[in-house]
């Protein structure tokens, strides 16, 4: 019932609006295959809403807004930091050399990349099929150009526009038939760029 279940909430009703707008006309790979980061992407979009001042003070009327959102944002970086520690163990997991000696290196790659002790003994129980992990990182990216891209076009109140919410459905029509990298040169960059990822991560704990 807190911040982090409502998040959660938002993040699970980004997919769901993205499958349910999916054109009928698409192929069926298109509406249930192509790559993860995609769909991941857009929830990432409706999770950040919480984390958006222009939402919080129109839909909540929260005005006090500053210590909040700078506790969700360091949440925010502290799981991007633990993503890409993640990806870089399981890489290292899954080299074809032994398993011996990989219970540490777990806990030396993810303490160092969260900044807190992981203990030893999840390092077999803390790993995401087919490197998903890598997954919510191209997603993460993607999101950050699209949101980028909406508050240009829409302003930073994008959510409360309905030509905002046509161009997401349009996007959403296409199931997962493009890339992530794809889908950023339809907004206009040169393909995922990590750039404004790191502009949201410093405006937001600036």
């Amino acid at each position: 019932g807190g911040q982090d279940d409502y998040e959660a909430f938002f993040h699970e009703g980004g997919h769901a609006q993205h499958f349910a707008n999916v054109s009928s006309r698409q192929a069926i790979e298109y509406r249930y295959l192509g790559d993860n980061s995609v769909t991941e992407a857009y929830a990432f979009l409706f999770d950040h809403l919480p984390k958006n001042r222009y939402w919080l003070e129109r839909m909540l009327g929260i005005e006090k807004w500053e210590r909040f959102l700078r506790f969700s944002h360091t949440l925010n970086l502290l799981s991007l930091r633990r993503y890409i520690a993640k990806l870089q163990y399981e890489l290292k997991l899954h080299d074809g050399t032994p398993l011996e000696g990989k219970d540490e290196l777990y806990t030396e790659i993810l303490s160092r990349g969260v900044l807190v002790e992981y203990p030893k003994e999840m390092f077999l129980k803390d790993v995401d099929e087919s490197f998903y992990c890598a997954n919510y990182l191209r997603a993460w990216i993607l999101e950050a150009q699209l949101e980028e891209y909406l508050k240009g076009e829409y302003g930073e109140a994008w959510f409360g526009e309905k030509k905002a919410g046509d161009f997401l459905r349009e996007l959403w029509s296409y199931g997962q038939k493009y890339r992530a990298d794809e889908l950023a040169k339809e907004l206009g960059y040169q393909g995922l760029d990590i750039d404004p990822l790191i502009r949201q991560a410093e405006d937001a704990l600036s």
